[in-house]
């Protein structure tokens, strides 16, 4: 178990993990069921709410990949969600009702969603969407791809967001939103640049693209943040492939920090050797090039792609960092000039 958690109450005793991170304060109608061993801060509680409870924890508890491949605590989360759900009626013929947003309006091109405890937080968000946008239609030379960004949803959570594409949704109180502002840029700028890259996403990087948009963005408003951010991951990459070549990350089990430091170094260099403008160069050449009834689009794809619209053959250069790309395996022409 974790020295830095315990557990109180109907958890005195069990054993708990915990990754750290956020701590809570409750009134006095809350039940805690579990502390930060140093601070004694609550991290997780419950209370009676309609024929039900809630329940509420920080994110520590819970492991920390997206997608859940870590459920940490699980032999005691279960059970204790089932526990309190035993005296809330459930109809096993009634279907489950899905839970829409409780509020939304029209600003301008977009349809702003929230619900009434992130309500103080729509506005706001909303403009720091206003002022990423135009900078990305900068770096990137276009607009999103067609019907892409028509609504913006503000989720009541610190844990993040997504883009379906046509909708983007950013948590309320990501990166301890608004006393910090540079991860709400950077995930906005993410989350957003999902739509640009559509119909087709890109093979390797795509969740790398879109977090390295965010990071331009963020240094073109001025944040320190995002050179921080950009040189901490390449370092990390390092620690498993020191000088970037050796390590295909195309290939299975390749690091997550590997595959995210090579993606920045590659755009880096990319950005030093063609100009600020070589993004929107590739934007424009993949719109022109990756049609929408396209069946795939591969790393091959878009090396060839880079190479185009840069006017040279890249493939070369991405086998010295040891990207597994071969022209051979894509049917787009490299010797078509520029877009």
């Amino acid at each position: 178990g974790s020295r830095q958690a315990r557990g109180v109450d109907r958890l005195a005793g069990v054993d708990l993990e915990y990754r750290g991170g956020s701590v809570f304060e409750f009134g006095g109608d809350w039940t805690v069921l579990a502390v930060d061993d140093r601070s004694e801060k609550p991290l997780l509680a419950m209370r009676p709410f309609g024929k039900g409870h809630v329940v509420i924890g920080a994110r520590g508890l819970f492991g920390q990949k997206p997608d859940a491949s870590d459920p940490i605590n699980k032999a005691w989360v279960g059970p204790l969600l089932a526990e309190l759900a035993e005296t809330k009626p459930i109809d096993p013929g009634k279907p489950h009702r899905r839970t829409w947003v409780e509020h939304a309006r029209e600003i301008g091109p977009l349809t702003l969603e929230y619900h009434d405890g992130t309500e103080p937080f729509a506005d706001a968000i909303y403009q720091v969407y206003l002022e990423v946008r135009p900078h990305l239609e900068v770096i990137t030379g276009c607009d999103p791809s067609p019907g892409m960004v028509k609504a913006l949803l503000i989720l009541p959570t610190g844990g993040g967001g997504f883009s379906s594409g046509a909708r983007i949704a950013i948590g309320a109180w990501w990166g301890n939103y608004p006393e910090k502002r540079y991860p709400m840029v950077e995930l906005i700028a993410h989350e957003a640049g999902h739509s640009w890259v559509l119909p087709h996403a890109e093979p390797l990087w795509n969740e790398p693209i879109a977090t390295y948009l965010g990071i331009l963005v963020g240094q073109r408003m001025g944040m320190p943040e995002a050179d921080e951010t950009l040189a901490r991951q390449i370092a990390k990459g390092r620690r498993h492939d020191p000088d970037y070549d050796a390590i295909d990350p195309l290939s299975d089990g390749a690091p997550r920090d590997l595959i995210w430091g090579k993606s920045y170094l590659v755009f880096e260099a990319l950005r030093r050797e063609h100009g600020e403008d070589f993004l929107a160069k590739y934007f424009a050449a993949k719109r022109r090039l990756i049609t929408k009834d396209r069946e795939d689009y591969s790393m091959d794809d878009c090396v060839a792609v880079w190479s185009v619209a840069l006017g040279t053959d890249l493939f070369p250069w991405f086998r010295s960092y040891a990207f597994d790309v071969d022209s051979s395996r894509t049917d787009i022409e490299l010797d078509q000039g520029r877009s």
